[in-house]
């Protein structure tokens, strides 16, 4: 991201342009996307999809100043935070421990599903034997079988599919911070920032909810003091 905002200081000329900055990522509570509309003057609001289209949703209308101090205002507070050198250290050195611990949670979460899966098939083959040997019936092998299976197929699938840990680029939002010292963000230079941080906006009635992306959920909150 900053490697961009660098970029865009230098060169703006023949770039596609954004028209309004939150477009794409704020949703109704009813599952439908907001659009963005000018109103009077250079004000933008948003609205619900559905109830332009079809008039099938009550939710209120946003206005873009509201929206950006919901979700810019904790993002420069962070900038501004990551541009200090003493600050810097301690987020640093506090982030690095909630990485630390992250990671050897989930490690012996992994560990108690192999040695569980383990546990599982090592039954279902002493079952097996058991059965060979005309110690187990036929019917009561089946049994075992049928609830000891599915057991295993799932353990399997679950660490398979395990999701990979999402953690952030400490050193990314620390040349963020420098990249940006004393001048402003313009709109494009926002997209860049907001696109990468913010998984959704959701709009309920007069709420307005920012689903930071789990990389950055914990960043913000560190720094912010939380």
């Amino acid at each position: 991201v900053q490697a961009r905002l660098e970029n865009n200081r230098l060169e703006r000329t023949g770039r596609p342009r954004t028209a309004h900055l939150f477009v794409g990522l704020t949703w109704c509570w009813c599952g439908s996307r907001y659009s963005a509309h000018r109103t009077t003057g250079d004000g933008v609001s948003y609205y619900c999809s559905r109830r332009t289209d079809s008039g099938k949703c009550d939710n209120p209308s946003v206005t873009e100043r509201r929206l950006r101090a919901a979700v810019l205002a904790p993002i420069e507070a962070l900038l501004e935070t990551l541009h200090q050198e003493d600050i810097q250290q301690a987020t640093r050195e506090k982030l690095q421990k909630q990485a630390n611990d992250t990671r050897n949670e989930d490690r012996a979460a992994q560990v108690g599903l192999e040695k569980k899966l383990e546990q599982l098939k090592r039954r279902l083959s002493r079952y097996e034997e058991m059965y060979a040997d005309a110690e187990m019936s036929r019917e009561r092998y089946l049994e075992q079988r049928s609830t000891l299976e599915p057991q295993i197929q799932t353990l399997e699938v679950q660490l398979t599919e395990r999701p990979r840990l999402a953690l952030p680029d400490i050193e990314q939002f620390f040349a963020m911070a420098d990249a940006l010292e004393g001048q402003p963000p313009d709109n494009e230079e926002w997209r860049e920032i907001v696109g990468g941080m913010v998984d959704r906006i959701i709009i309920s009635g007069h709420d307005i909810r920012v689903e930071w992306k789990e990389a950055f959920a914990g960043l913000l909150e560190t720094a912010n003091g939380s």
